[in-house]
């Protein structure tokens, strides 16, 4: 796999097939291109060992298609990850052998053991030092790990795939029921999850989520990071598996290949929820494919900060100067005393991206500013601290959040959060009011803080006190409820 180049990976899974292109291999990769078909390449695989012949004609066309987009988008490779479905059926091979004589790409058939590390490896990659037990549900198979404090430890593959359930279940939910039970009872370890956390991979758990966020109107629309405790999973779950598809076809969001699979993924949680108790369910967006790239990395790249590593991908070239940022944090920090590592992060993310609105029309930098970093797949990045970067970074382009109320995601904020936030985006402004977007002129003003004080201690004529200064500095003192604040200039 060659560094700093485009790289492609083709996940052949029992329900869907799905081409990912990654920029580069790196803590942080965009993808240029994620494209799904549904195939259900394993319908009817339970009952007769065999992959359906009817859906290999339109899979070898998506492939066909797949490999053209990877080759024009330069990858230097494509690699197809092969899964439950393959691996079980009697003519796997056979559909191996056709598709590297045909794409001469490399087709790498995962036995259980490794597609439940990949899987668990793209938990990492999207959520560092995870402690938990992971689980990717498929359309054959359910993959679980048990992950403590970051590293893979047990594990186990289970035949209960949403797509095999659902072909049991239309015989017989009761035996669909009986058999996600039985399967379950097998993984001693699973008990370790109690009061932990669960990290649900996988497009029917992905559905759930979205079903939920729907329902109760959440402001934010992604379901990587999406969080809710065991009683509130528990009753979704169970709620969901009793759906049938005309009940879920009302449903707006979810998709009309969903309807099948989604209450027998429901089912498959609500099962694990009242035998193992965990204290959280965490849905992901990153597994088998992520985890693939994930494992390719070095030790040094990852071991970095993946919300840093994408902050100076999305922001690196909004600076004139690349040491600005630094800066920036360092400015900021006599505003927060006491600040804990968690909120220093923040805050320093927030200085690395402060100029990504650099190019945008003034009139409407802040909601464009705000709208980025509200929709931008960050990874390792809390909800509420996602709004809370957001709202930042929009008074730091001139909004006021107390005249945004259509900034809904705000509602994630306690009235201290947004202060900080507010405090945050003030700072910034005023850092840039005072230098241009030039460290060497940040150099010569200072903030000074001595509890409710603010002083602001500038030298020299690159940064003689203006109009444009006053105004950030009082913006600053309002948002901080500063009692007693001063512009300080030397001679």
């Amino acid at each position: 796999m060659a560094l700093g180049v485009p790289f492609a990976i083709v996940d052949l899974g029992s329900n869907t097939v799905r081409l990912v292109v990654f920029e580069r291999v790196a803590r942080f990769a965009s993808a240029l291109l994620n494209e799904r078909v549904f195939c259900a390449l394993g319908r009817g695989l339970a009952g007769s060992g065999r992959l359906d012949d009817a859906a290999i004609p339109p899979l070898m066309a998506s492939l066909e298609r797949f490999h053209l987009l990877a080759k024009s988008l330069g990858a230097g490779e494509v690699t197809v990850l092969a899964t439950a479905a393959v691996r079980e059926a009697a003519n796997g091979p056979e559909l191996v052998a056709r598709i590297r004589e045909r794409f001469k790409s490399v087709v790498l058939v995962l036995s259980g053991a490794e597609e439940a590390k990949l899987s668990a490896a793209g938990v990492l990659y999207g959520f560092p030092g995870a402690d938990g037990v992971t689980a990717d549900l498929g359309g054959g198979s359910l993959e679980l790990v048990d992950l403590p404090r970051g590293r893979v430890g047990d594990f186990a593959s289970l035949p209960v795939g949403s797509l095999r359930l659902a072909e049991v279940g239309r015989a017989s939910a009761s035996e669909a029921a009986a058999e996600i039970a039985g399967q379950l009872k097998r993984v001693a370890w699973l008990d370790r999850l109690r009061d932990r956390d669960f990290y649900a991979i996988g497009g029917a758990w992905r559905a759930l989520a979205q079903l939920h966020m729907n329902e109760i109107g959440y402001p934010v629309h992604i379901v990587h990071g999406y969080t809710l405790g065991r009683k509130e999973a528990a009753h979704l779950a169970s709620r969901a598996r009793g759906m049938g598809k005309d009940q879920l076809a009302r449903i707006e969001g979810i998709a009309e290949r969903r309807l099948e699979t989604l209450p027998y993924g429901a089912a498959v949680l609500d099962e694990i929820l009242a035998r193992a108790k965990p204290a959280r369910v965490v849905f992901s967006a990153t597994g088998l494919r992520e985890g693939y790239l994930y494992d390719r990395l070095d030790r040094a790249e990852r071991d970095k900060d993946p919300l840093a590593a994408a902050a100076e991908a999305m922001g690196g070239r909004a600076f004139r100067d690349s040491g600005l940022w630094e800066r920036l944090e360092a400015w900021t920090r006599p505003l927060f005393p006491g600040e804990d590592a968690a909120s220093a992060r923040l805050r320093r993310v927030a200085c690395i991206l402060s100029n990504i609105g650099w190019r945008e029309h003034p009139d409407y930098r802040a909601d464009q500013v705000f709208s980025r970093i509200m929709h931008f797949p960050f990874l390792a990045l809390a909800h509420e601290d996602r709004a809370a970067l957001a709202a930042a970074l929009y008074v730091r382009c001139g909004g006021k959040i107390g005249k945004a109320p259509r900034m809904l995601a705000l509602a994630l904020l306690d009235d201290d959060e947004q202060e900080r936030a507010a405090v945050l985006g003030a700072a910034l402004r005023l850092a840039y009011a005072v230098s241009g977007g030039s460290p060497r002129i940040l150099d010569r003003a200072q903030l000074r803080v001595q509890g409710k004080r603010l002083e602001l201690a500038i030298g020299g004529a690159a940064v003689a006190a203006g109009p444009q200064i006053e105004k950030s500095f009082k913006a600053l003192v309002r948002a901080g409820k500063f009692a007693d604040a001063k512009i300080a200039t030397a001679g």
